[in-house]
Formats: C-alpha cells, structure tokens, sequence
C-alpha cells in the first residue's frame, strides 16, 4: 500500500510522483505482487486535489486505489 496523498498536493512533484507510481507498478507486477495507492476520492462538484485525468491515470497504473472517503464528506462541506 502506497500513500502518497501528500505528493499529489505539490504541483511541481505530480510529474515525478506519476511516473514513480508507474515504474513500481510494473516493477510489482513482474514478482506477483499488487499496487495500492491511498488517495482523497475524485469528484466534479468541488475542487479537488486529484483531478479527473489524474484519478484516470491512478486507475490505469495501479491494482487498487483505497479512496479515503471518512474524510469525503467533510472535505466536500468546506468546499461548499
């Protein structure tokens, strides 16, 4: 399990921090073992620190993402 919400609230290390979550993936896979990324959940209604396209390339480059959502709906109300 990879936790890596902080990096993603850094703009300047998205690119390093996407490409590092590629590489392990492939690089788990080849010994059978599976990637999972924590992560906020995505969602249009609010700003978000994951944005579609990013939350799309997790998806595509891991086995599982563990959305934190007891957080969800507190972080949606500030945003309100």
């Amino acid at each position: 399990m990879f936790d890596c919400v902080s990096l993603w609230l850094i703009e300047s290390l998205y690119s390093k921090t996407a490409d590092f979550i590629r590489e392990l993936n492939d690089s788990l896979k080849k010994e059978n073992f599976s990637l999972v990324v924590v992560l906020y959940p995505y969602a249009e209604s609010f700003e978000n620190i994951i944005s579609r396209k990013r939350f799309e390339y997790l998806a595509k480059h891991t086995d599982y993402l563990n959305i934190m959502t007891y957080d969800y709906l507190q972080y949606a109300q500030t945003k309100e």
